[in-house]
């Protein structure tokens, strides 16, 4: 029983982590999500496995929230003016 115990620990990061996405034919998988770039996202399943998924392919609602995700992001590491007056 301790064992099991310890397993489920270690499974516990990812799960907090764990996004559900959805494609355009219905299907879904659990990922985390990596990197949003500005048409395609970066995710890593529960086995490892890294790769790309094209916003084109997921669903209306999975596309909107991972640009608006992206968009975030962007929004938050935007040079701000004092950045740029310490590089003149």
């Amino acid at each position: 029983m301790k064992s099991l115990g310890c397993l489920l620990f270690l499974a516990l990061p990812f799960t907090l982590l764990a996004e559900t996405l959805t494609d355009i034919k219905g299907r879904s998988i659990e990922v985390e999500i990596l990197h949003t770039n500005s048409d395609s996202v970066d995710v890593r399943r529960s086995d490892g496995a890294e790769f790309n998924i094209l916003f084109a392919n997921l669903s209306a609602a999975d596309q909107q929230r991972l640009i608006n995700l992206h968009l975030e992001k962007e929004k938050n590491t935007a040079p701000s003016k004092y950045d740029f007056e310490q590089l003149n």
